[in-house]
């Protein structure tokens, strides 16, 4: 089944940290975040999910954290592992506020590591000339990256 589309509140929580208070927004996680057209990726995505069944895991999680586990090196258990304490990781695939615990049974997350692996090559994987550097390393589609002002095309 289609999981549901990611939105964030923008409201503050008393007892809980904002990710964007507590990290710094320069950080090339977080500006890579705000680049990449996760709406787009999710279209993509979509038409792999069933109707029926078990509610899937958000699409910019799991692909958010595909692309920090090939990233930065890392085993299924090791990206899972690292999102708890990492707040870069845990903004970069979409959290809000900072969570002490992750958020899905890890089992599961990475049996569809390999679903949406084999997604992976139906993207163009030829970096384009408008790809930023960083990018190009994380295995992001040219096609997926957002044009904002001043980005050279």
């Amino acid at each position: 089944m289609r999981p549901k589309k990611h939105r964030t509140t923008g409201s503050n929580d008393l007892f809980r940290a904002r990710l964007d208070q507590i990290i710094n927004m320069k950080h090339e996680l977080v500006q890579l975040a705000g680049k990449i057209d996760w709406d787009w990726i999710d279209g993509e995505v979509a038409p792999l999910y069933s109707e029926n069944g078990r509610p899937g895991i958000e699409t910019r999680f799991m692909i958010g954290l595909l692309l920090l586990k090939h990233t930065y090196g890392l085993s299924d258990e090791g990206v899972c592992e690292r999102w708890v304490h990492d707040p870069y990781f845990q903004f970069f695939t979409g959290e809000e506020f900072f969570r002490h615990a992750f958020p899905h049974e890890r089992q599961l997350v990475c049996s569809r590591f390999r679903v949406i692996a084999s997604v992976r090559t139906s993207f163009s994987m030829v970096p384009s000339s408008t790809t930023p550097p960083r990018a190009r390393t994380l295995g992001v589609p040219g096609s997926a990256l957002r044009q904002t002002p001043g980005h050279q095309s």
